[in-house]
């Protein structure tokens, strides 16, 4: 039949048949079979109804179009293939999900699954529903018995979760108690009644069933916890530390300006008290040494303060032998003054007496004289010999101060031995 319609119309028709071909090829690449198929009910009826192609480029169009058609039936059957095999995969899986995570006879929601592995196993399900070609029907059918399964196994999850929460709770009541409690201790006795209630958490840790993430949580809140009781633990053993030095470095320092008796004392009253302080064993070892160190160095210093007062004492004796012997010398010296100055005196009361008679001679010559001439002349020798008793007399009192001091001076009684005390000033 020959062809009336206008060239225009034939390239029209033509470019629309082109345009939709293109489209099914990339629906085809893409494996979107159904709107292919949806596609090709366009390009039939278009086939169907133009008039205006060359019977040449209407067979060529055809012939590219039946090629990509049946390409699709083959890829299609071929998927369907593949499909109806991977019903049995889907089946051992479901059926595995199904059985292999139960625990027999567990007594617990908590331990009747092994939750992780098995919800892992169902999201790796999951992902083969999306990956794996399925017929319809089979994916409806499939999906119903996997979801099934993961219903009931949701259910029982969710009376564990309950459950293991509860458990969860008290054990982080108790390590929260144990915390305020330890962030409040300030001696060893407050440490030892914490760790005692961190025990108590402990073995309900170990005891007590619980899900992975619950456990997990609970191990490391008690981690942590008992990590900052470490803390506070060398804490107060650094303080109690810290105040020990502080009374050791009293006595630790250099001692040759104090009493080493004072020291020891001192070291002594540390040392007491070590024994009731909350220390390390290398912080006790250590205050121990500066101690130890700290005596020998005090009792150094004793000895040499004894060696001191022994030279001292030698020196005082020394000094008191020649104090002796000068004592000695002047006692017999002032032996032989004593005995010249009694004489002096007894010489200066003799003249004494003799200028007293002439005194009484002369006045009865004076009672008895007639000239007042001879008189005066009397009267003036009467005089002189009275000056020269004063002056007598003078001699005599100046002579017994002399013997009344040195009497006293050799009644004194001799320095006492020198004390420890003041040997050491």
């Amino acid at each position: 039949m020959e062809n009336t319609h206008s060239p225009s119309m034939a390239q029209s028709d033509g470019s629309l048949i082109k345009k939709e071909l293109e489209v099914i090829q990339e629906l085809a690449s893409q494996g979107n079979y159904r709107e292919f198929w949806d596609v090709s009910l366009t390009i039939d009826e278009l086939f169907m109804t133009t008039e205006a192609l060359p019977e040449k480029e209407f067979d060529r169009l055809w012939s590219q179009y039946s090629k990509i058609c049946k390409d699709v039936e083959q890829k299609e059957e071929a998927r369907r293939a593949v499909a109806r095999c991977n019903v049995g995969k889907f089946e051992r899986e479901i059926e595995g999900l199904r059985h292999n995570y139960g625990v027999p006879d567990a007594e617990s929601p908590i331990s009747k699954y092994r939750y992780g592995a098995f919800w892992a196993r169902a999201g790796a399900i999951h992902k083969m529903f999306d990956s794996m070609p399925l017929l319809g029907e089979d994916r409806e059918t499939l999906w119903s018995s996997y979801s099934s399964v993961c219903d009931a196994v949701r259910e029982v999850h969710k009376e564990a979760q309950e459950e293991s929460g509860k458990h969860r709770q008290l054990i982080e009541s108790i390590i929260r108690g144990a915390q305020s409690s330890a962030d409040a201790s300030t001696t060893r006795e407050d440490l030892i009644s914490v760790r005692e209630v961190m025990r108590q958490a402990l073995s309900l840790l170990k005891e007590t069933l619980m899900l992975k993430e619950d456990g997990d949580h609970c191990w490391s809140y008690w981690r942590d916890v008992n990590e900052k009781m470490g803390l506070k633990h060398q804490g107060i053993q650094r303080d109690a530390y810290d105040e020990a030095k502080r009374e050791a470095d009293k006595y630790v320092s250099d001692t040759t300006q104090d009493n080493p008796y004072e020291i020891l004392q001192g070291i002594k009253d540390v040392q007491k008290n070590l024994a009731n302080l909350y220390l390390s064993r290398e912080q006790r070892d250590e205050l121990r040494r500066m101690l130890n160190d700290a005596w020998d160095r005090a009792q150094a210093r004793i000895g040499e303060l004894r060696e001191g007062r022994r030279e001292q004492r030698e020196r005082w004796v020394k000094l008191q032998e020649e104090r002796k012997e000068r004592h000695e010398d002047w006692q017999q010296r002032m032996a032989v003054n004593l005995e010249r100055w009694d004489g002096d005196i007894k010489t200066a009361e003799e003249e004494i007496s003799q200028l007293e008679q002439g005194i009484h001679g002369l006045e009865e010559e004076v009672a008895q004289a007639t000239k007042a001439e001879y008189a005066s002349v009397l009267e003036r020798m009467i005089t002189g010999k009275r000056r020269e008793i004063a002056k007598i007399k003078d001699r005599i009192a100046d002579l017994q101060r002399r013997i009344e001091d040195v009497r006293s001076n050799l009644e004194r009684v001799t320095e006492p031995e020198p004390t420890t005390a003041n040997l050491e000033g």
